[in-house]
């Protein structure tokens, strides 16, 4: 009876199982063939065949209630290698990039993800002795497009498996490792782990050292073969091979198949039969890998070797107004009061003006340290007269940044110390005997970086009283500044 019972869910298991298998093929095929065909024209960076593949897979993604966000990069920040001098290549500033994000519902691993990745552009064309040959990129770069899809078809269809987010980005640019380290650098949300990167996994199979399938793994991801080689050695559908010498300035696994030269690399002549079961093999490992304790070296995060730190960008992420350091000039024009504290001749504002230089430097994600450094005219009409003075603030500010493409918003809270280099009241030089040439309080400001120019307001509030001897025993003389500022970042 109970060999009756197995064989029986046996025969309803394995079709199924079949079904999904012819499934995955036949999808994986229609992917192929269209990003691959001639009529896409090798898919050309800055092509309106590459917009083409572009609207194919957003609107793959879109029919799985996912959706995407361009990821556009200055090409001169990935300029380590150069495609312009293809054919078809259309010169433009900017590679073309976009990413969707598939949320854990769990939250052993909260505000971190790794991240997915494959190029969708091309080759373009050749012209040979006057016959134009298309480099239709079925292996090279449809496939593991192809594949990435089905993935985020079925890492969507299994959110419930994941613990940490996933985030997949499809490339524009032939080398999606080096967009994926950008991205890593830049993206403002969540903390990353690590990257796959997929390349020609259109299974080929004409002979045995194409017909392999490589894990080459950075020794940044610590314990990869604890978590990976189990996977390899239970899987036996498939011959793979794990390089634990990969790429040493960067945590990422890239999985790879074997090459056909450019012009025989047809969709009609891609086994999708293999290529399903190595996606279904990168679902066990993604989600062993999402779910894992991952040990990573994070010292990449400061390493100069990456391409990233080459140029800022054109969008460097989310919030690009974080991860930045930089130098300024500011211009502030505003009032400036005197305060007595016991509500008794208390003096009106008066205009005033400052200039300055200022530097920020970015210690974390969200957080940075800012010192100006500030020339100021402050003046005030007191009760007993004109008050004008000459004045070096240096104001200190802890700034929090947000922004989106170039634009960033900041808002800060600190302190700041005055010291009058000379003053006069009503015309006459001020005795120092009653006045006090230091100067200190608490200090706010808010502002707008729109590339290089700034704008904001910035407000001062002296704690300090301004005279050695009060004009009341019960009272003291503060400070109060406010100014609209404009700047510029270098």
């Amino acid at each position: 009876m109970r060999k009756v019972l197995i064989l029986t869910v046996l025969g309803l298991i394995v079709p199924l199982l079949a079904n999904s298998q012819n499934e995955l093929e036949n999808n994986l095929s229609k992917h192929v063939h269209y990003l691959s065909s001639d009529d896409m024209k090798g898919r050309a960076i800055g092509s309106e065949q590459l917009r083409q593949a572009e609207d194919y897979i957003k609107n793959y993604l879109s029919q799985l209630q996912l959706q995407t966000t361009d990821f556009p990069i200055l090409k001169d920040s990935l300029d380590d290698r150069d495609d312009s001098e293809r054919e078809g290549v259309v010169d433009t500033s900017v590679y073309q990039n976009f990413y969707t994000v598939i949320a854990s519902h769990k939250s052993k691993y909260p505000g971190e993800y790794i991240l997915l990745t494959a190029n969708y552009n091309g080759k373009g064309t050749d012209t040979i002795q006057k016959h134009v040959l298309i480099n239709n990129g079925a292996n090279d770069n449809a496939s593991s497009t192809a594949v990435l899809m089905e993935l985020v078809g079925y890492l969507q269809q299994n959110r419930s498996l994941l613990q940490r987010d996933v985030i997949i980005l499809f490339s524009g640019y032939s080398y999606a490792q080096n967009t994926a380290e950008y991205f890593a650098k830049h993206y403002g949300k969540g903390m990353f782990k690590m990257v796959f990167d997929f390349d020609r996994l259109g299974y080929l199979g004409d002979d045995e050292d194409e017909s392999k399938y490589t894990y080459s793994i950075s020794p940044k991801i610590e314990n990869a073969s604890k978590i990976l080689q189990p996977l390899l050695l239970n899987d036996v559908d498939i011959p793979t091979y794990a390089d634990y010498y990969g790429d040493d300035n960067f945590p990422v696994i890239n999985v790879s198949g074997g090459y056909k030269d450019n012009y025989e690399d047809l969709a009609d002549g891609l086994r999708y039969d293999k290529a399903a079961i190595i996606t279904q093999q990168l679902q066990k490992v993604i989600v062993t890998f999402d779910t894992a304790d991952l040990k990573i070296d994070t010292s990449y995060m400061t390493s100069d070797k990456s391409s990233v730190n080459k140029a800022d960008g054109f969008l460097e992420n989310l919030f690009n107004g974080k991860n930045m350091s930089y130098f300024g000039l500011n211009i502030m024009m505003g009032s400036n009061k005197h305060y007595y504290t016991s509500g008794k001749m208390t003096g009106k504002s008066a205009m005033s003006y400052s200039a300055g230089i200022f530097y920020k430097f970015q210690f974390s994600r969200s957080y940075a340290l800012r010192i100006d450094v500030n020339s100021e005219r402050a003046m005030a009409n007191r009760h007993d007269g004109r008050f004008k003075s000459d004045v070096i603030s240096v104001p200190l500010s802890i700034l929090h940044s947000a922004g989106w493409n170039d634009v960033e918003i900041y808002y800060g809270l600190g302190a700041y110390y005055d010291r009058m280099l000379d003053a006069q009241l009503e015309g006459k030089d001020v005795d120092w005997d009653y006045f006090k040439k230091a100067e200190w309080g608490w200090q706010f400001s808010i502002g707008l970086r729109l590339g290089h120019f700034i704008m904001g307001y910035y407000q001062k509030m002296g704690i300090s009283d301004m005279m050695k001897d009060a004009f009341a025993i019960d009272g003291k003389i503060k400070n109060r500044n406010q100014y609209f500022t404009l700047g510029w970042k270098f």
